[in-house]
């Protein structure tokens, strides 16, 4: 199912926010994130997440956050109600490539709750041997 309204989301999503804060917290014991650093947030929504609680870990000195979402939507409300110069929001569906400017872009990845709402998951020609 496509969640492509940012009021109900809102609505909805404490799950998914109280989950992420638990990871993100645990990770940021254990680990460091790099400095100047350009994250990706796959799986965006309403872009409440990734304000706030994703930047709320990161570093003071990261560079820029892009969150992504298959949803016209979503990006437009997250952009309009979060978007700043170091937050993007822009539309891109995690089953497509990801386009040629946002190869190697990332310093890190950051995506909650979106993996599991992809239907169809294909692995590659790599997969089918193995099965």
């Amino acid at each position: 199912m496509e969640m492509d309204l940012p009021q109900l989301y809102r609505q909805v999503a404490f799950l998914p926010k109280r989950d992420a804060n638990i990871v993100l917290k645990e990770f940021c014991i254990n680990n460091k994130w790099r400095e100047n650093a350009y994250i990706a947030d796959f799986g965006s929504g309403d872009g409440s997440t990734t304000t706030n609680i994703l930047q709320k870990y990161l570093p003071i000195s990261y560079k820029k956050i892009i969150g992504c979402d298959k949803s016209a939507r979503m990006v437009e409300f997250a952009n309009e109600n979060y978007g700043t110069d170091k937050i993007e929001f822009i539309m891109w569906d995690i089953t497509e490539e990801l386009p040629q400017p946002l190869r190697g872009a990332f310093d890190h990845a950051f995506s909650s709750y979106t993996l599991q709402r992809i239907q169809e998951q294909t692995f590659g020609k790599d997969y089918q041997s193995i099965r």
